[in-house]
């Protein structure tokens, strides 16, 4: 039989780990957090967590799934390593936790290039779940993938092989309670909370988002921080009423004030105005011309400089790294920090911009 580990292993946004880390290890004060085990980027695993201490660690905003780490090992690629892990499975003592009763569900993930699917696996390993508790107790417990007992949580990343118990509940934690309206490119929610982290952002400052979309970013500072003045802006009349139903949802309305106007003109939408931080997600510009991003980016950087007070800063998320930056440069902001993380098939460069 295989001893079972205590530990906890955290999934989050490639790239985001340390945010994650930091997060959990300042309200559990005690155990380690091994960023990208197992070489596995956007995972964090947490030695010898006590049980209780797991509502707290649902609670974290930067992470997306909490897993009860059973055990890992490598696997090949080809088909027949489904068989190992079957075996690998089959020596789990799995009847601490199921017991003839108990519905089962398995869910699976797999990135990498092998002979066999996601499906695959989550079937190999329901059946050595299956297997094992009747070597038990002699009865087949039941299978329900839509309403579980117990969520069985399998993955293969390359050659590494994870089982575990998804404690995260029926939905990932980046998926919020207050978004009513999704913006058609809408910022992934554990994204907007690590943009007003890494900006510095502090209680009491004047926070401003000019393409706040489905207004996910000006939500998670409310909720992060509580005392912060919050402004936001779209040009797309209907994304502003989108961000004023999540706004509502989210309980933070009497915080947040909302605007249709021209990130390009920032000295003008917001005359008189001294913000502390702009924190903000621009298009991509997948769908623009070349000369017209540019023209939109110069515009909001140049712009940006008359409404933020001195040493603010200006926090963005953008493909266009090197546009962003060559921009920055020639108007003369302070590159404060930058990183690259992944996020729906893409790779996105967060950047901190101090005012000169």
């Amino acid at each position: 039989m295989r001893k079972l580990i205590k530990d906890i292993l955290i999934t989050t946004i490639p790239g985001l780990e340390d945010v994650a880390a930091e997060d959990i290890q300042g309200i559990l004060k005690y155990g380690k957090c091994l960023l990208s085990p197992y070489g596995l980027r956007g995972r964090v695993l947490i030695r010898d967590v006590k049980e209780f201490d797991l509502s707290k660690i649902l609670n974290v905003k930067s992470i997306e799934r909490v897993i009860f780490l059973l055990g890992t090992t490598r696997v090949g690629k080809d088909k027949n390593s489904l068989r190992n892990i079957y075996e690998y499975c089959k020596e789990i003592a799995f009847e601490e936790f199921v017991t003839p009763h108990t519905r089962i569900g398995v869910v699976s993930q797999r990135e990498g290039e092998h002979e066999y699917t996601s499906l695959d696996i989550a079937k190999v390993v329901g059946q050595a779940v299956i297997d094992r508790i009747i070597e038990v107790y002699g009865i087949r417990p039941p299978v329900d993938l839509e309403y579980p007992d117990i969520t069985i949580y399998a993955e293969v990343i390359g050659d590494v092989f994870i089982i575990g118990i998804d404690r995260t509940g029926p939905k990932p934690l980046h998926d919020r309670e207050y978004r009513r309206f999704l913006h058609p490119s809408s910022l992934r929610p554990t994204i907007a909370y690590s943009l007003v982290k890494l900006s510095g952002a502090k209680n009491g400052e004047l926070i401003l988002d000019p393409m706040c979309g489905g207004g996910t970013i000006l939500i998670e500072a409310a909720l992060q921080l509580p005392r912060a003045k919050l402004y936001g802006m779209d040009i797309n009349p209907n994304f502003v009423k989108g961000a004023f139903m999540n706004v509502k949802a989210a309980g933070v309305s009497d915080r947040v004030i909302l605007k249709v106007g021209d990130a390009r003109n920032l000295d003008r939408e917001f005359h008189g105005f001294e913000f502390d931080r702009i924190i903000t997600d621009p298009p991509y510009g997948i769908r623009m011309r070349p000369r017209g991003l540019k023209r939109l980016y110069e515009r909001f950087l140049q712009s940006s400089l008359n409404i933020l007070k001195d040493d603010g800063t200006l926090t963005l998320i953008t493909i266009q790294s090197k546009l962003t930056l060559r921009l920055a440069k020639k108007l003369g902001y302070e590159v404060l920090h930058k990183r690259t993380i992944y996020q729906g098939g893409l790779y996105s460069h967060i950047i901190v911009l101090r005012k000169p």
